[in-house]
């Protein structure tokens, strides 16, 4: 019960840090392109969101 909810805090903090940086880099991706700032960077943190959710939770 103890290892689930270390990997769920884990799965937490890997998500909102994945959510971040996925929205910082994808977001000035987008910019060099010419793309709306908003719209790349909220694409950006629900993909890196969820990548970073499943490598934090996978590294306990």
């Amino acid at each position: 019960m103890l290892v689930a909810a270390c990997g769920l805090g884990a799965a937490i903090i890997g998500g909102l840090q994945g959510a971040v940086m996925g929205g910082l880099a994808n977001a000035f991706g987008a910019l060099s392109i010419g793309a709306p700032f908003g719209q790349a960077g909220i694409a950006g943190m629900v993909s890196g969101g969820f990548v970073g959710a499943v490598g934090g939770f996978r590294s306990v």
